[in-house]
């Protein structure tokens, strides 16, 4: 008798049911219906069935997690995302929560599955000992160094200069060492290392560039790293003055090369061209197919666009949204607010409204502009308190710093840097005061400038006004919006 009740249950159950075909008869209307495939069809069906069974209207992240609970991958949740992005292209259900489930479900699978990526190492260099190999006081207070403290009692050194000062030393070291003679920081180590580079250089006719190898502001960089250390190893003070003396002495005969940026420099487009390349490439992530391939695009475009503006070091573009960029809703501009990493410099200002689309592209993401502006101000402000990085990949990782000097390098053949170049050239062209506000909008305090002993306020001043007149060159050499139609996609 109770298996009769059961079977009894089993046909109600089943009777009210429905079938996939009065499932998908409300979407039957709707234009994008017909172009799915009956494999498309079977996906929707089957989670149309289960929101009827447990009542759901409108699905959350939550419940698309329940629904591929039995499913450890979320190749379940990638396939229903590309039925639903068919039949609703661009809707926030499909690009906010139904995404949300699948990065949470392909981080928790990578967590449990994949063994974690260990922290490449540097590859020995050729020409260059070890750390082990250095001789044991020099390694004991490189260690020190690392861990940010250094004898001398001054600031710690910046994780760039290290890296540097690490690779001169390991190569001096090893020059040294290779030379016969003892390892020891002075002026006639210094010309022993200078004389290998220059024996090891490329001939005149094989060389990529003028003194490729042993160019003048290269060695002055590596003396300037040896008698840092040095110092930190406390050598005697005629040592350190006679480092002083050949450095400037090598500052004198590079002020004689051109230097390589601007080489490069000349072979960068005008501020319209890279103006007009972000523009194309935000046009081409609104009709790419590949959801990471959009994401490239859409990150690329505003990078340019925000460094051809504002000439960021790689370092200060690790931006967060709420922390670094924010969003004035009484003037209706995005402003940015960084701590300079080298410096400790603040930049603050309002940006340019030529960058709101781009701003705007990364937080609609997968969404399409046509839901409109609440939709926006909406998704803006959680990103904002959520402290969400700026730039990222397809799953919300924030860019390397690496990252952005890649993306120019790979449409203008030079990294980043080459903005700050740019603005220093254009800028500079007005004379004196044009030199101290590139300074300024470059975050820059060289001891060498007068901008280093100028009051904190005045150098605000400058900032602000360098960035206004930056604005002023960069939109000048833009083309009108209506000249812009084709290129430039609407807000």
């Amino acid at each position: 008798m109770n298996n009769g009740n059961k079977k009894d249950k089993m046909s109600t159950e089943a009777a009210n049911t429905p079938s996939n075909d009065e499932l998908l008869a409300p979407y039957e209307t709707m234009p994008t219906f017909g172009l799915l495939d009956d494999i498309h069809k079977k996906r929707l069906a089957k989670f149309l069935l289960y929101n009827h069974l447990h009542g759901i209207t409108a699905p959350t992240k939550q419940d698309f997690l329940d629904y591929s609970a039995n499913r450890e991958p979320a190749g379940m949740l990638i396939r229903l995302r590309e039925t639903m992005n068919i039949l609703y292209p661009g809707h926030p259900t499909v690009s906010t929560a139904l995404q949300a489930a699948i990065t949470e479900k392909t981080i928790a699978y990578d967590k449990a599955h994949r063994k974690p990526r260990k922290k490449a190492e540097r590859k020995p260099a050729k020409f260059r000992s070890p750390v082990t190999e250095w001789p044991v006081q020099w390694q004991k207070v490189w260690a020190q160094l690392r861990n940010g403290h250094r004898p001398s009692g001054r600031k710690a050194f910046s994780e760039s200069l290290l890296e540097s000062m690490q690779d001169v030393i390991s190569e001096y070291v090893w020059t040294l060492k290779t030379a016969g003679v003892p390892v020891v920081i002075d002026t006639a180590g210094v010309r022993i290392l200078e004389q290998t580079k220059k024996d090891r250089a490329p001939s005149a006719e094989e060389a990529a560039y003028m003194n490729q190898g042993c160019r003048a502001r290269t060695l002055q960089t590596a003396t300037t790293r040896l008698r840092q250390f040095g110092k930190e190893l406390g050598i005697s003070p005629q040592i350190l003055a006679d480092l002083s003396k050949h450095i400037n002495k090598l500052e004198s005969d590079a002020a004689a090369e051109s230097p390589l940026k601007f080489g490069r420099y000349e072979q960068v487009p005008s501020y319209k061209d890279i103006y007009r390349i972000a523009c194309q490439l935000l046009k081409d992530s609104s009709t790419a197919t590949h959801r990471k391939t959009k994401n490239k695009l859409r990150n690329q475009a505003a990078v340019i666009a925000l460094w051809l503006f504002m000439p960021l070091r790689i370092t200060d573009g690790l931006l967060r949204w709420g922390d670094d960029i924010t969003y004035d809703a009484n003037i209706g501009s995005y402003k940015i607010n960084v701590a300079t990493n080298k410096t400790g410099q603040s930049i603050r200002a309002p940006l340019h409204p030529k960058l709101d689309r781009f701003f705007d592209a990364l937080i609609f993401d997968e969404v399409s502009p046509e839901v409109g502006t609440g939709w926006l101000n909406q998704q803006r402000q959680r990103l904002i308190q959520g402290k969400a990085p700026v730039f990222h990949d397809f799953l919300g990782k924030m860019y390397d710093k690496k990252r952005f000097s890649k993306v120019w390098r790979e449409h203008f053949g030079t990294g980043a840097h080459i903005a700050r170049t740019m603005a220093h050239t254009e800028l500079g062209k007005r004379g004196a005061e044009g030199v101290a506000m590139a300074m300024a909008l470059c975050a820059q305090r060289d001891i060498k400038t007068r901008l280093a002993y100028q009051a904190d306020a005045l150098r605000d001043t400058l900032f602000k006004q360098s960035q206004s007149l930056m604005d002023q060159l960069v939109a000048k050499t833009l083309s009108s919006p209506d000249e812009d139609e084709d290129t430039e996609t609407d807000k």
